[in-house]
């Protein structure tokens, strides 16, 4: 029998204890009395142990680094909002030069042990919420950019009514000066397919783009974001055709229903859509196609930059010729783009903005017709 229910809690000294700190042996009766301000030693260590014993067991991808980065540095800017952070401030240097040389697999406990006392406490609180969305700072994306609408008429002294975006705003991908037109690669006119097959390349581009936050490009991500941004189009990994807006559209999100980790759902898809008739569309009135050459230039230096980090490694030399045929299906498209784009381009926005309308209702339909088979198993349950 254990001792300490002849004794009375030692801490609130009302109840039956029925516990032993295994620090100081103190008997208390509840987790409350545990985590009592004068027991405050005993538990802040065993809450540190458990939180520095997780991270140790944590294998942290490269994606989930820069999370916990991006967590750690907003920690330190919270605490430099009072006065008793700045205070803590003017003693140690600024969180990346605590945290200079540390190594986030191999090192838990002395990251813990750079943090401060209210950096652990809101560390451990959003670990335990699960909320890490506040912590990513907000990107915004290149091709959101317009140009501000020339009015067919001005009236004199008229207040100017539409401002135009700020372009410094906005970190636009440099047009690859290496683009040749269409006629390098064929002397034949381009089949009608292509405008689907450049869409099909688009969507699964935007999506990696804003899956990533705008951090494709990344050195320690750029080799995963070139993988998920292949396995997504089929006309890239598979050279297939597409030849209709719908058709590109679906392929793409059949793909990305296999793999788990990167669906999130629907609606996150359509988002993409309008994100990618955007790129379509371009910044100004009228279409032109700087936009959609911004985009495949960035697709090109994706693709370079992760056959660079891939250099080194020996046993990716399959994955590096891959990247290089992928990088000539691009320059073929781009190529495309620069000499046929501004007649094939405009007749796929509204093709596939029907099709989002389409899947909308396509996945309304299922949803009653779950829900009604739903409630004819309840009812048949109930009548049993």
């Amino acid at each position: 029998m254990d001792q300490t229910k002849s004794f009375s809690c030692k801490i609130c000294h009302e109840q039956k204890a029925v516990y032993t700190c295994p620090k100081c042996q103190i008997p208390y009766c509840s987790v409350k009395c545990y985590q009592h301000n004068s027991h405050e030693k005993c538990s802040e260590k065993f809450y540190e142990d458990n939180v520095v014993e997780d991270l140790q067991q944590m294998k942290a991808s490269d994606e989930e680094k820069k999370v916990i980065m991006q967590l750690l540095k907003n920690f330190e800017q919270e605490c430099a909002d009072d006065e008793e952070a700045m205070l803590h401030n003017e003693k140690i240097a600024d969180l990346a030069s605590r945290l200079a040389g540390v190594d986030l697999d191999g090192d838990s406990q002395e990251i813990w042990m750079q943090l401060s006392e209210k950096e652990r406490k809101e560390f451990k609180k959003i670990v335990q919420e699960q909320n890490f969305s506040n912590l990513i700072p907000e990107w915004l994306p290149w091709w959101t950019y317009k140009k501000a609408k020339k009015p067919l008429v001005v009236e004199v002294d008229a207040e100017e009514v539409e401002e135009q975006d700020d372009p410094s705003d906005f970190k636009f991908p440099k047009i690859s000066t290496k683009i040749q037109p269409f006629s390098h690669f064929t002397k034949s006119d381009p089949p009608p397919c292509l405008k689907y097959n450049t869409l099909n390349i688009l969507l699964a581009y935007t999506f990696v783009t804003m899956r990533y936050n705008g951090e494709h490009q990344d050195k320690e991500l750029c080799v995963q974001c070139a993988e998920d941004f292949v396995s997504l189009s089929d006309v890239i990994l598979h050279a297939t055709n597409m030849h209709s807006a719908g058709e590109a559209f679906r392929q793409m999100y059949a793909s990305l229903k296999k793999i788990d980790d990167l669906f999130i759902s629907l609606d996150h898809l359509l988002q993409v859509v309008d994100n990618v008739v955007l790129i379509l569309q371009g910044p100004e009135e009228n279409f032109c196609n700087d936009f959609l050459l911004m985009a495949f230039s960035d697709m090109l230096k994706l693709i370079s930059n992760s056959r660079n980090e891939l250099k080194s490694d020996i046993e990716a030399a399959e994955s590096r010729k891959q990247l290089l045929l992928v990088k000539r299906k691009l320059d073929f498209y781009s190529g495309w783009i620069l000499s046929y784009a501004e007649s094939g381009i405009p007749q796929v926005v509204p093709e596939l903005l029907i099709e989002k309308d389409i899947i909308v209702q396509e996945e309304k339909m299922h949803k009653k017709i779950a829900t009604t088979e739903k409630e004819k198993k309840e009812a048949q349950y109930k009548d049993s």
